[in-house]
């Protein structure tokens, strides 16, 4: 039996983001396809979570997935939230995680890299046993920490050296609106440097990796214009959501108070997932519809707020239950992002739940979202556009229905998650030269 072990500096319950749900999800997959599965993750539990985690380790012992938190000195309190990026970056954590792995007495067939913070640690691990090493790549912090310039262009420039990242950094600063005095500056320029540091070593991993597995084509390509990649790379995507328990749409309802049609937004409410476009394209749909409800789920990291005020509902960081019971009330799901999307669980979940999605032409959205069909592709930086959509779905309930429900079907037809496997234990095959002729 083939065992694999998949490796994320987070996992659930401290899951800030997507990518942990999506690595649970691969983890139940691939057990069901009977290969021996341990995910390996830190321990960021504190008192207030330690029963939480333990209860999703005990569940995943059922699903015959084991789960290794390796002891870490930094806890999450609270809401999931990544921590700054240097934490995991320094290489003096990339060096601890290193010998942790290594102490943990597990001893896989393969390597599975989710995270980009653990691919240093992943990489020596790997190499001190003689294992295979695979990376997904989700994000493009291995190109740049801040890739503002992913924000407005679909390619980055031919080279991005330190004086571009210095400028960047800047131009960060300026575009979110951070008016920092002379420390902060100061504290903020030694945060990106270390940033810097780190993602150097990230990027030269990265190219020693036997494998790097890209969730889109447009991710794909994005990295192969800076020339980063692996030895092979691959397009597999991350797999479907799946039937979870969550809310009912009546409980959610009742507890925020929702009384007319839902435009749903998921994730951090952030520049680059869209909060401004969403805030100017707001108005026109609470003119065309003022009856429809926006709603926010995510913590806040832009103080924008749209108007009008009284039909917009910011619920903050939500248990993923009340997510799933929200996406099952929605009428519309926004995907609004600047950033390119790698590949949004967002839409992946709001397809599940057969709702219509309006995303902008950014990153790996358009190979999920099929324009006219499953939802519409529009603009990035084009609230007109975006609200037009968006009013679109919400003046024809049917239509709505008709797009929603294609996209469930696309979700389980081209997008397959056992056609997305089938490639993945594939390549594992060919890692560890079991597949080759």
């Amino acid at each position: 039996m083939m065992h694999v072990a998949l490796l994320h500096e987070y996992f659930v319950p401290h899951a800030p983001g997507g990518a942990e749900w999506s690595t649970l999800h691969l983890a139940r997959a691939l057990a069901l396809r009977n290969l021996h599965v341990t995910v390996i993750t830190t321990d960021l539990a504190d008192e207030a979570t330690r029963a939480e985690a333990e209860r999703v380790d005990a569940e995943l012992i059922n699903d015959r997935i084991r789960v290794v938190r390796l002891p870490f000195d930094r806890k999450m309190s609270g809401p999931p939230q990544a921590f700054p990026s240097y934490v995991f970056g320094a290489r003096r954590t990339e060096r601890y995680l290193a010998r942790a792995l290594l102490a943990s007495g597990v001893e896989p067939d393969i390597y599975h890299v989710q995270g980009l913070g653990i691919l240093v640690a992943g990489r020596e691990a790997a190499r001190a046993q003689g294992k295979p090493l695979a990376l997904t790549i989700r994000d493009y912090r291995a190109l740049c920490p801040v890739a503002l310039c992913l924000h407005r262009d679909y390619l980055p420039p031919m080279y991005c050296g330190r004086k571009k990242f210095n400028a960047c950094t800047r131009e960060y600063l300026d575009e979110y609106g951070y008016r920092l005095g002379l420390m902060g500056r100061v504290r903020h320029r030694v945060r990106r440097e270390l940033e810097w540091r780190a993602r150097r070593r990230q990027a030269a991993t990265l190219r020693d990796a036997d494998a790097t597995i890209f969730v889109s084509d447009a991710t794909r390509m994005i990295y192969n214009a800076a020339n980063l990649q692996g030895r092979r790379s691959a397009v597999i995507h991350n797999l479907p959501a799946v039937d979870e328990e969550g809310a009912t749409a009546a409980q959610v309802r009742d507890r925020y108070g929702l009384d007319g049609p839902v435009v749903l937004f998921v994730g951090r409410w952030s520049l680059g997932k869209g909060a401004q476009e969403l805030s100017e394209a707001w108005p026109l749909i609470a003119k065309a519809h003022p009856q429809a409800q926006l709603v926010v789920a995510g913590r806040t990291e832009s103080a924008l707020k749209p108007e009008p005020a009284e039909r917009v509902i910011f619920t903050g960081g939500l248990p993923h239950a009340d997510v799933i019971g929200l996406y099952r009330l929605a009428d519309v799901v926004a995907l609004p992002s600047r950033w390119p999307e790698p590949y949004s669980r967002v839409a992946l979940e709001a397809m599940h739940a057969g709702k219509p999605v309006v995303a902008t032409h950014a990153g790996g959205n358009p190979e999920q979202v099929v324009e006219g069909m499953t939802g519409y592709i529009v603009p990035r930086r084009h609230a007109p556009a975006f609200a037009e959509a968006v009013n679109r779905l919400l003046a024809d309930p049917p239509l709505a229905r008709r797009l929603g429900e294609a996209g469930r079907q696309h979700l389980t037809e081209a997008l397959s998650g056992e056609r997305q496997l089938d490639m993945l234990i594939a390549l594992y095959k060919q890692l560890l030269g079991e597949g080759r002729s």
